[in-house]
C-alpha cells in the first residue's frame, strides 16, 4: 500500500508540472561590511577609538552609516551619521547627508550635505556641498560658519583632476574663498598611486601610495563610487578614506615648509580572511607616529 501511495503522489506531481523540486534560494553573499572598527595602541594600551555601523536596504544599498568616536580614552565622545538617498531603484546615491558632533550630550552639530553627479560610466564627476560648523537649533554658537563648495572631477586616461572651490557664505572668522587642485595618477589596476595637491598655486602636499593585490572590501558597496577618487594628504581617518581597488601597503606624504609638520610615511600590515577579504589592516600613526592604528572589519551576509 505504501508503494502505491508514493507512486500516486509522484504521478500527480508530474501531471502538475512539478517533477523537479523548486530551486534553492540564492546563496547569501557574506562579504558586506557590517561594522568597521578603529583601534589605537599607544604604549601598552589599546583602545577602540571609533566604529562605523552600516545599514542596507533590500537592494543591498547602503542607506545609513552611523559612527561613534572616542579620542583615546577621553570622556568627550562624539559621533554622527551619514544618510544616503536614491532615486527609485538607482544604485548610486544622489545625495548624502552627514551630521556629526564632538559631544553626544550636546545639541551642537556639524552638517555636510553632498549632492553627487556621475557620468554614464558611473564615475563621480561633481559634488555640490553645503557645510555648516557648530550649529545648534536656532542658536548659532561661537565659531559658527556656513560654506559652499563645488568639486569637479575630470578624467583623462590614468589622470584625474579634482578642482575644489570653497566659498564663504557666512564665515566671519575666515571670510576667505579657497581654490585647490588635485592631480591624481592611477595605476593600470585603477589605484590612485600618486597625488599632488595644490592650494592656490603653491604645492601643498604629495602623497605616494602602494597597494596589495587583494580586493578592497569597500569596493563591493554601492556607495564606493560616491567617494572622492583623490587621496587624502593624511592617513585614512574616516570610512570614506579607503578609495583604492586594493588595500594600502604604504602611504607617504611630503609637504614643503611650512606645512612639513604633516609629513609621514606609514607601512601597512594586512591580515585576510580565507575569502581573501581584509580582516585587519595596521599601520604606524601620524600624530604621533609612535601610535599603532588598526582598522578591523566585521562582515555580514545579504
Amino acid at each position: 500500500m505504501l508503494i502505491i501511495i508514493l507512486s500516486a503522489c509522484k504521478k500527480d506531481a508530474v501531471q502538475n508540472g512539478n517533477s523537479n523540486p523548486p530551486p534553492p534560494p540564492p546563496a547569501l553573499d557574506s562579504n558586506y561590511i557590517d561594522t568597521l572598527y578603529k583601534t589605537i595602541t599607544r604604549g601598552s594600551i589599546t583602545d577602540t577609538v571609533a566604529y562605523y555601523k552600516y545599514n542596507y536596504d533590500n537592494l543591498k544599498r547602503v542607506t545609513l552609516v552611523k559612527w561613534e568616536i572616542n579620542d583615546f580614552g577621553q570622556s568627550n565622545n562624539g559621533g554622527g551619521t551619514e544618510i544616503y538617498s536614491y532615486n527609485n531603484n538607482d544604485m548610486l546615491p544622489y545625495s548624502s547627508y552627514r551630521t556629526s558632533s564632538l559631544n553626544l550630550t550636546t545639541l551642537l552639530t556639524d552638517t555636510i550635505i553632498f549632492y553627487h553627479w556621475y557620468d554614464n560610466g558611473g564615475r563621480l564627476i561633481k559634488d555640490s556641498v553645503m557645510q555648516s560648523h557648530r550649529t545648534a537649533p536656532g542658536v548659532p554658537s561661537a565659531g559658527y560658519f556656513l560654506r559652499k563648495r563645488g568639486i569637479t572631477y575630470q578624467y583623462s586616461n590614468a589622470l584625474i583632476i579634482k578642482k575644489d572651490t570653497n566659498i564663504a557664505v557666512y564665515d566671519p572668522g575666515n571670510n576667505i574663498n579657497y581654490n585647490s587642485t588635485d592631480s591624481t595618477f592611477l595605476s593600470p589596476t585603477g589605484n590612485p598611486v600618486l597625488d599632488r595637491f595644490f592650494s592656490g598655486i603653491l604645492p601643498f602636499a604629495t602623497a605616494t601610495i602602494t597597494y596589495d593585490n587583494m580586493i578592497n572590501p569597500h569596493t563591493k558597496l554601492n556607495i564606493f563610487k560616491a567617494f572622492s577618487p583623490a587621496p587624502l594628504w593624511s592617513l585614512p581617518d574616516f570610512y570614506t578614506s579607503f578609495i583604492g581597488q586594493n588595500n594600502y601597503v604604504s602611504y607617504k606624504n611630503i609637504s614643503p615648509a611650512p606645512f612639513d609638520y604633516n609629513n609621514f610615511n606609514s607601512i601597512f600590515s594586512n591580515i585576510y580572511l580565507p575569502s581573501g577579504y581584509l580582516l585587519k589592516t595596521t599601520a604606524n600613526g601620524q600624530y604621533p607616529p609612535t601610535d599603532i592604528v588598526s582598522w578591523i572589519y566585521k562582515y555580514k551576509a545579504l
